[in-house]
């Protein structure tokens, strides 16, 4: 299972989540602007329960 999220560029894709059979990993995305000091950083989260829950 792999999240992907895709820029405006064709063809061009950035990975947010990756899970193998070892590991969960993801990325920190910094969103901001050249001009302006505001920025938002986005961390991803990973819920995991038993599929009743």
């Amino acid at each position: 299972m792999t999240a992907l999220i895709h820029r405006k560029v064709p063809d061009s894709r950035m990975q947010i989540i990756e899970v193998t059979e070892f590991w969960v990993r993801s990325a920190v995305i910094r969103l901001r602007h050249r001009e302006s000091p505001l920025q938002f950083v986005i961390y991803p989260m990973i819920h995991m329960a038993e599929p009743a829950f």
